[in-house]
Formats: C-alpha cells, structure tokens, sequence
C-alpha cells in the first residue's frame, strides 16, 4: 500500500549563459557525457556547486565542509531547470513569459555557500515537513522528541526535519532522458534515530522536466520501522522573476474550503478545521494575494503575511487540482496538482524587511536581493502537526504514519505546469 507558450525565443543564448564549461550528461555510474540534441531535450552536468560549512549546526551529518554539484535539465521547448544535490533542491526554473521572453521564476543562490540563510529555498524537506509542536510526539507508546526542539510547553517547535534535516544534506544522483524529457533522481539514507526520529528511511526525489511544460516531482520513501514521514518541495516562487518584487499583486486560487488554524497557545495547528468563507484564507476565486493580506490573521501576524495550511478539496491520496497562481504582468501562469490532504501557503514572511531596522539583506543570485513578501511557496503535503492530531480527524495522525508491517510506504506527486496567456 502507498500513501500517498511553447517558445524558443533566445534559447540558444539562455543554454549559453546556463550551461558553463564542462556540462555534459551524467548516467547512474557517475559518468559524462556531450549534451544531447536540444531537440529531444538534454541533461548536463555536473559541475561544481562550491562548497558549504555546517560545523556551526554541528548536528547529525551537519558537522563540517560539505561540497555540491549541480545539473541542468533543459526540456523540448527550452525550459530550463537547475538542481543541486545539496537537498535535492531546485536552484533555477526558466519559463517564457507570454511574448517568449524567459526568466528565472525561483529564488535561489549563485553557489551552495548561500543556502546557509536559504530558508529552505528550492529544497526537499523531510523527514517530517512543517511543525511538531515542541518535537515532541508519540508512536506506538515510545515518546521521541526531535532533536533541537523542545522542551514540552517551550512552543521550540521542531521545523523541516531538525536542524540538519534533509534539505542540508548531500543526496546521491542519477540522470536520464526520458521520452518525455530530462529526468534527476536523487537519492538519500537516513539513519535510525535521524534527528530524533525512529527507523531508516530510504527517501528518493525525483525531478523531471517534461516536453508539456511540466515540472514533475515525485518524492518517495520506504521505512524499517513505523515512523512519521512528511516530505515537502520548498521551492520560493514569483512569477514575475525571481528578485523582481513583490508577489502581493500576482493572483491566487486555492482549491479549499476549508483551512487548518494555528492554535493560539502554540502557533501551530491542532486538529481544528474551519472554513475559509468570508475571511481573508478564502481563495476559492482568484484575486491579488495581497488583496486581504492586511486582515487580522494576516496582517497582524509578527512578521506579518500568509503561513497557513488549506485542506485541499477532493480525494485526499488522489492528484487533482490544488493551486494556480498567474502574474497580470508578464502572463505566466503556475497551476499544480498533487495527491496531498493539504498545502502551506507562505509569503516569504522571514525575509529581510527594508523598513524593519536592523535591515540585513539576503542576496541571492545575481547579486538580487531577496525582501520581505518577494516570493511565495505552495507546499503540497500532510496537515502540519498531523502526528499530534486528535485520533477523531481524518486525514491526520495515521496519515503520517508509515508503517512497513502493513506493507506500507511513503509517495507524494505533484504537477506543476507552467504556461502563458
């Protein structure tokens, strides 16, 4: 059981100033070879990605200097995706806008020295994506507590996996081209008792990049032991491009009814569930993200913007429909589908405020600065907490929960497809 404006407009040069010295295709075994004919698609790479330190985290593999590489994925239409395999994360999404013209839509860093303040940009998240309160959680009568989180009432919320979680640590990879486009898959072990959490856990993610201008990602994981698993795409997105300013006046839709508040002793969800109608979660239509961003809830969170969790309408373990956001501007439009209960909607709040002193800005690539509200993630995923639910909601607690003895294990799909208009 698993749980579960086509253009080629300057694409020549787009390739040219992407793909540096060096790229070439590299097959399971590690090996490269000459990029293969644009026409059909192409993966290059590796190349160096520098390196980072993280003997200041000094927790779990997180304990010294630690280099990267990074590959390109260049579809049929000359889309084009960049990924490292510093937590398998997405560093670079180039799409046409509606007159062919590309940009980078993803925030991101010009070498892995930068995600050190990355926030999680572009990364997969695991073991378990979101919040515990306090790490704390139960399974199967043994009380774990993840580690840098805590104690209980501290509201020391574990967040992402612990401080050295998945998105900081280097993942195995193979390429392929595929008939449908360029393919990575990367690959990770974690330990018994990683960052607190029970069993191995044997995680893969998968991203293609398909010649229907879809970017696939398929995150999977088997376990020995019943554990918790939440795995989560982090990519910061602005439709604009990357850097370019704010997203408040981008559109949103959110396939919800209903959405899962952050209890007010904690912060985090507890298992309630309310309906979005006449206030400023409901999404239902589109309209421009900042539309009601100013609304208690919102407004006047510290720091202020969205950071909420939808339920999302339909079948829970099925894909379908769950978010579309389109730019008024440049005509790029986002929609994504996934098999997720849920989806945490998050306007880059933690960023570097301009009019909040001190100001110490986050640069990214390019030297672009990266503000407060300048990009927003949509990660698909279970309920945050979902492990400390009451037992009387569904999906919830169990839907976390994947246990090996039932045959069970970990998938998680989604579909982001990108067009114009």
């Amino acid at each position: 059981m698993t749980r579960d404006v086509h253009s080629t407009v300057k694409r020549g040069l787009l390739l040219a100033a992407i793909c540096v010295a060096g790229c070439g295709e590299m097959s399971a075994d590690g090996t490269t070879a000459s990029e293969t004919a644009l026409s059909g698609g192409s993966v290059s790479g590796p190349v160096s990605f520098g390196s980072i330190d993280q003997s200041g985290i000094n927790a779990g593999a997180c304990t010294g200097i630690v280099s990267a590489r990074i590959w390109t994925l260049t579809n049929a239409n000359g889309l084009v995706a960049r990924l490292t395999d510093y937590g398998a994360t997405l560093v670079e999404l180039h799409v046409p806008d509606k007159a062919g013209v590309m940009a980078d839509i993803v925030q991101g860093f010009d070498t892995v020295a930068g995600y050190a303040n990355s926030q999680f940009a572009g990364a997969t998240v695991g073991r378990v994506g979101n919040r515990i309160v306090d790490g704390l959680f139960t399974l199967d009568g043994t009380t774990y507590q993840v580690t840098g989180a805590g104690p209980a009432g501290s509201n020391n919320h574990a967040l992402h996996g612990g401080p050295c979680g998945w998105d900081k640590q280097i993942w195995a990879a193979s390429t392929r081209l595929t008939n449908d486009g360029p393919e990575i898959t990367f690959s990770l072990v974690s330990p018994d008792g990683d960052m607190g959490f029970p069993g191995r856990v044997a995680a893969t993610s998968t991203y293609r990049l398909d010649n229907d201008d879809q970017l696939l990602i398929t995150m999977a994981a088997t376990t020995d032991k019943a554990t918790p698993i939440n795995m989560l795409h982090h990519s910061y997105f602005n439709l604009a491009g990357a850097g370019s300013g704010t997203v408040f006046n981008q559109e949103l839709t959110i396939e919800a009814e209903r959405y899962t508040p952050p209890a007010a002793a904690t912060g985090v969800p507890d298992g309630t569930i309310l309906a979005v109608a006449q206030t400023p979660f409901d999404f239902r239509k589109p309209h421009a993200i900042g539309l009601f961003a100013d609304q208690p809830g919102v407004g006047d969170q510290t720091p202020p913007g969205y950071d909420h969790n939808w339920v999302v309408r339909g079948s829970s373990d099925r894909l379908r429909p769950v978010a579309r956001v389109k730019d008024p501007v440049s005509g790029r439009v986002m929609s994504i589908d996934a098999d997720q209960p849920g989806v945490q909607f998050y306007t880059t709040n933690f960023r570097p405020d301009p009019n909040v002193s001190p100001y110490v800005p986050t640069i990214g690539k390019g030297g672009k600065e990266y503000r407060i509200h300048e990009a927003l993630a949509l990660e698909t995923q279970k309920h945050p907490n979902a492990i400390n639910f009451p037992s009387s909601v569904h999906p919830g607690r169990e839907d976390e929960i994947v246990r090996p003895e039932k045959g069970e294990s970990y998938r998680h799909r989604m579909v982001i497809k990108f067009s114009a208009e």
